[in-house]
């Protein structure tokens, strides 16, 4: 944790704050206005993703998700009028900053004693990581009598900045984010605070 996340975290303990993250959200829709909420939705998992057990997990926040906000959850992509993919991930990046250091001086001073004294200031190089959380939600529109079985209709795209790489626990925020906006076109890119005792984070934490 860097100098910086030690005293807002120190600072946030002492003034009682509950914690809480900004998420980063662009939506782009076709649709006029969301899907409706008795319109059946599967969540579907990517078979080609490299952890298959943590697709299982958020999927199953997906449902719960969903189901707390009113939507129709279908067991099965052929009950479904509607079908949500996605992907997650973490980039990291390294940063380089300085931190002011003062100096200081030690000798001898008036041949009796020895003392110190503040020396100039310089500052310190670290090494910094920034970790970006993220989160891809599309959702299809399903057609039985077509020749076109799903059409996409919507992207949402959330993430967040965090000081390690925690996707376990963060997803709850993506998911929350996108949940929120499902089938909307934010026209821009939109920033939620969203806090940790957040009802709907709450619904789907620490499920597995």
């Amino acid at each position: 944790m860097t100098r910086t996340l030690l005293i807002v975290a120190a600072f946030m303990l002492a003034a009682g704050c509950t914690p809480s993250y900004r998420v980063h959200f662009n939506g782009y829709s076709e649709l006029s206005e969301p899907p409706d909420r008795d319109a059946p939705v599967y969540v579907a998992t990517d078979p080609n993703a490299e952890n298959l057990v943590f697709q299982r997990q958020v999927k199953d926040k997906a449902k719960r998700l969903l189901d707390a906000e009113g939507y129709a959850v279908a067991e099965a992509p052929e009950s479904a009028a509607y079908e949500i993919t996605f992907r997650v991930g973490t980039m990291a990046r390294e940063t380089i900053d300085r931190t002011p250091m003062v100096g200081l001086r030690g000798g001898f001073y008036g041949g009796y004693s020895r003392g110190y004294a503040f020396g100039p200031m310089f500052y310190q190089p670290y090494y910094d990581t920034e970790y970006r959380q993220w989160l891809i939600v599309r959702l299809f529109r399903l057609y039985s009598d077509t020749s076109e079985p799903r059409h996409l209709v919507w992207v949402g795209e959330a993430a967040l900045q965090a000081d390690r790489a925690a996707i376990r626990q963060l997803i709850d925020y993506l998911l929350v984010a996108c949940i929120e906006h499902l089938g909307i076109d934010t026209q821009e890119e939109i920033t939620l605070k969203i806090e940790r005792d957040d009802p709907r984070v709450m619904e789907i934490a620490d499920q597995r």
